[in-house]
């Protein structure tokens, strides 16, 4: 008997304990884990390729403009620097859904990959979110 009012409390505590905010966001099909809001640097004048893989040379997608939103689904390390905004540099690459002007939730208007010095999501992406499986994502 005071084993189970030992578990009954213990419930209860967890019920009314916060949620921290990380388990809060959206799940992905990417990594099943949650995406992190970003913008991407620069003002109007600024537009960032969104890339078909994690690399200096891959194809370019659309540009993206500055101050647009997306979402980081995951990231990578692509083995090397990539000089950014204000100077910034870092190997990582977001996997991102890009929402902008006509696109609805859950429909983002491109998907791809940009050089995580290029969008803003207010901290340290490896902190942030985790990585992708491979370079695949």
């Amino acid at each position: 008997m005071r084993i189970r009012s030992l578990v009954m409390m213990a419930g209860l505590l967890l019920a009314v304990a916060p949620i921290p905010a990380a388990a809060q966001a959206r799940p992905t099909a990417t990594t099943g884990s949650s995406t992190v809001d970003g913008t991407v640097f620069g003002g109007s004048e600024a537009f960032v390729a969104v890339r078909a893989r994690p690399e200096k040379g891959a194809k370019d997608g659309p540009y993206i403009q500055g101050g647009t939103r997306v979402e980081v689904e995951c990231y990578v390390d692509g083995g090397s620097n990539v000089s950014g905004w204000s100077h910034l540099s870092n190997p990582y690459w977001d996997k991102v859904a890009v929402y902008g002007p006509g696109s609805s939730p859950g429909k983002p208007f491109a998907r791809g990959w940009m050089a995580d010095v290029w969008v803003n999501t207010h901290g340290d992406i490896t902190k942030q979110s985790q990585p992708c499986w491979g370079t695949g994502g």
